[in-house]
């Protein structure tokens, strides 16, 4: 089961990190208003662009780019979460970009979670899940709640239910998620009716260990929502984005993520990691060290705050 294995690979490599698979290409993003520029090596793109064109050569530069990352990091990593936009931005070449990056990971013996944040109900959540989970073969699904339960049933009744896994949209890391996630309902914040509903979709999903195949997806960027939340799932484990890049501290969020065990969340890092090179000052040619650099250094930080408590 997906919760298991998860489990296990986090104590066989002592590691809670989740490596982001975020690849920007410079020439596609540049014209357009970013948040922040951050980009593939620009060398590598050129050298596929040569080889075989621009739209199949930036689709293959993707690919040469996850390759390369996933096997320098993938000592201090548990699981990889590979986000679907940048992949559809490539045309038709994306979706093959990003299976054979999904295939990269498995030849890791690592899992993969995509970040696609989807939501429909009936037939079209259906083909989601088989996109998802028949085609692409990933291992869990990231899946927003807005449309309600009937979204989430589909998958859990037809996937959830063999081997795969799911991480609902509670409490997101961006600054915005306060214009709906914090209003209140019968004097509770939204996040807090959705924590409810993981729990409930979850009860039914148990892996041998006692956790839930239902994660929650919860930012690092607010520690005391983090906290709060972990106390209401007490048997679901969190995806936390937001970490570095975006502000949030490993020493707070390891803290207030996890239960007495140093169990119950994964920390992403996908720009951190993926353009530490641009971050930490290196030159182009030392992406990979600089990547591995901040990947160990994520690594050893949580377990440090973990070991703190």
């Amino acid at each position: 089961m997906f919760i298991d294995n998860l489990i296990d690979a986090i104590i066989k490599y002592n590691t809670r990190v989740c490596c982001g698979l975020d690849p920007r290409i410079k020439e596609i993003e540049e014209k357009y208003k970013t948040v922040a520029r951050y980009w593939i090596p620009p060398s590598l793109v050129r050298e596929n662009v040569e080889k075989y064109g621009k739209a199949k050569g930036r689709a293959k530069a993707v690919e040469d780019f996850v390759g390369r990352l996933v096997h320098t990091v993938d000592p201090h990593v548990a699981v990889y979460k590979p986000n679907i936009a940048y992949f559809e931005a490539l045309g038709k070449h994306g979706l093959g970009a990003l299976k054979q990056t999904i295939d990269i990971i498995h030849e890791t013996g690592k899992m993969a979670i995509l970040d696609a944040k989807v939501s429909d109900i009936g037939p079209s959540a259906l083909h989601y899940g088989i996109a998802f989970f028949e085609y692409l073969q990933v291992d869990a699904v990231t899946l927003n709640p807005y449309l309600g339960s009937d979204t989430i049933k589909v998958l859990l009744d037809n996937f959830v239910k063999g081997e795969r896994g799911i991480f609902v949209l509670c409490k997101t890391s961006n600054p915005s998620s306060k214009d709906f996630q914090d209003k209140k309902v019968h004097n509770r914040p939204l996040f807090e009716v959705v924590a409810e509903k993981i729990k409930e979709w979850g009860s039914q999903f148990k892996g041998s260990k006692g956790w839930s195949e239902i994660g929650a997806v919860v930012g690092a960027t607010y520690p005391q929502q983090l906290k709060r939340l972990r106390k209401k799932l007490n048997d679901s484990f969190f995806l936390i984005p937001g970490l570095g890049i975006q502000g949030g501290k490993p020493e707070d969020v390891a803290r207030f993520g996890t239960n007495e065990d140093g169990l119950g969340a994964i920390f992403n890092s996908s720009r951190g990691i993926n353009y530490a090179y641009q971050k930490l000052g290196y030159p182009e040619e030392d992406w990979l060290d600089a990547a591995e650099e901040q990947a160990s250094t994520l690594k050893e930080k949580i377990n440090a705050a973990i070991g703190k408590r």
